[in-house]
């Protein structure tokens, strides 16, 4: 007997392919004779699906959804590894303390997810972005080494960012800062910047 799909508690029907199974047998016998055996397969899927977004949220910041600085670092370093060459942008709200001081802390945190999704929308999942902490972010363009190119994006995410914030209450005056440097493995695995 072959089964396509499963039907799940809240009648929701899945393929067989896309589920996780724990299966377990058990011999029946009895008085010494295999009268054949009970098999349970629990699904499973779901759990596993909390446990990897358990493990993804460990990885994000908490206030703009971006990854955290260790798993920026790791994802940038396995791309360059990978790929031997990007370009890292270093970001930062200019003068955040004030910003904190004169507007408060609930306006700065929204002046940090202001940046944090003009970056991201900048990256469009197709690059890494990253808050290492406070307000400084990080932008690796995955495979981008041409100055045009990496002045398309600078534009891009300064652009967002200005947008973005005077969309703020209060007309909250902020701006930012981007540096950027080009990053090439090469064939010998030692960093040229």
């Amino acid at each position: 007997m072959e089964f396509d799909e499963i039907l799940r508690g809240h009648g929701q029907r899945v393929p067989i392919k896309e589920a996780l199974f724990d299966v377990r047998a058990e011999q029946l016998n009895e008085m010494g004779e295999n009268q054949g055996y009970l098999i349970r397969a629990i699904d499973m899927t779901e759990h596993y699906n909390r446990l990897d977004q358990a493990e993804m949220s460990a990885h994000v910041d908490a206030l703009t959804g971006l990854w955290d600085r260790e798993q920026f670092k790791i994802s940038m370093l396995d791309e360059l590894y990978q790929n031997g060459a990007g370009t890292m942008f270093m970001m930062d709200v200019d003068n955040f303390k004030e910003v904190n001081d004169h507007y408060g802390h609930d306006i700065g945190d929204k002046v940090l997810r202001t940046l944090g999704t003009a970056i991201r929308e900048t990256c469009q999942n197709e690059h890494l972005c990253g808050r290492l902490g406070g307000d400084e972010f990080c932008l690796f363009l995955k495979g981008i080494t041409e100055e045009a190119e990496i002045q398309k994006y600078a534009k891009k995410v300064a652009a967002l960012y200005k947008e973005k914030i005077a969309l703020l209450p209060d007309h909250v005056k902020s701006s930012m800062s981007i540096g950027a440097v080009v990053v090439d493995i090469g064939k010998h695995n030692t960093a040229r910047v």
